[in-house]
């Protein structure tokens, strides 16, 4: 494909050219394309496609602006051999926009809404305030709006978020805007004052609907906490988050335990002395009191740890 400043050479070296023409450009014009020539902005008699051709750089971006002088138009007529032969009637200079479009809010925001909502879909989050330029302006046509999804996003107020503006698969702006949203949804809270080292029972918790400003690692259930330890004094109230809890001891090196030997169709118990210490899920080694056999169980509870026998007790 010949591009198009090479296809104006050609047709002015293999094109006779008449003279006496007439260029005539209003002081505020508007174009369409990126790249734009003379037939772009004047108006010229009698019709010559050679001076239509003669190109005068880039058009301003969407919203922005471009100031053209008359010494400019003879600067390029000059260029392409056409000094002196041309009458050139405009103010001193002109101003040149580019057909543009403003973007809707209405896109945006529904754009972001959607990158909120799946943070953490147990967890309505509304948009508070949603801060976009006003000069926000691109070319014309078929838009698309992505967000850029941050690594990891926990606070919602003053949350800023950049959004990937396309047409036609080409990326055309790119553009932070600054968001304040509030989440809500259910949340599991102490019930009563928790001190440090406690383990968290079932008496000890409640869940409740709250609003709150940051994603932190809350619960939405119980029974993902029960068990848990608290690194900390918590008060009456308090939601909980995983900064707050670590994983409960359940077997300590040289507790005496139960053991649980599971086959397919039975259950034994047994009672054993844990030579590691670990909590729920761990793999710890346990000496059977009754056979003094090393075995490797995986703790299931308190003090309570379990073998699995594929093929039956032997």
């Amino acid at each position: 494909m010949i591009p198009r400043f090479a296809k104006f050479l050609l047709v002015l070296f293999f094109v006779p050219y008449a003279s006496g023409e007439v260029v005539s450009i209003d002081n505020r014009v508007e174009v369409v394309s990126e790249q734009i020539s003379l037939g772009d902005i004047a108006q010229i008699l009698p019709a010559n496609a050679q001076l239509s051709g003669v190109p005068i750089g880039y058009a301003p971006y969407p919203g922005h602006y471009r100031w053209i002088t008359k010494p400019d138009i003879q600067d390029y007529l000059h260029k392409w051999g056409f000094d002196g032969k041309v009458q050139v009637q405009m103010d001193d200079r002109v101003l040149i926009t580019r057909e543009s479009q403003q973007v809707e809010p209405e896109m945006i925001e529904a754009k972001v809404r959607q990158f909120l909502s799946s943070l953490n879909p147990e967890y309505e989050i509304s948009i508070q305030q949603l801060q976009i330029p006003d000069d926000l302006f691109l070319p014309t046509g078929a838009v698309e709006v992505s967000v850029d999804s941050p690594s990891s996003v926990t606070r919602l107020n003053g949350l800023s978020l950049k959004l990937d503006f396309y047409s036609k698969g080409e990326r055309l702006k790119s553009q932070w805007v600054r968001v304040h949203a509030v989440a809500e949804g259910p949340v599991v809270v102490t019930k009563k004052d928790v001190p440090y080292g406690q383990m968290l029972r079932p008496s000890d918790l409640e869940v409740e609907v709250r609003q709150f400003d940051r994603l932190d690692g809350f619960f939405a259930k119980e029974t993902d906490v029960i068990g848990s330890v608290a690194k900390r004094s918590l008060r009456e109230g308090e939601v909980l988050t995983g900064k707050d809890l670590k994983e409960a001891i359940l077997v300590n090196r040289g507790d005496v335990v139960t053991l649980l030997a599971r086959g397919p169709s039975f259950v034994v118990s047994a009672l054993g002395k844990s030579r590691d210490s670990g909590g729920r899920g761990d793999s710890v080694m346990i000496e059977n009191l009754d056979s003094r056999q090393l075995v490797h169980a995986t703790v299931v509870g308190n003090k309570t740890v379990e073998v699995v026998v594929a093929g039956g007790a032997k």
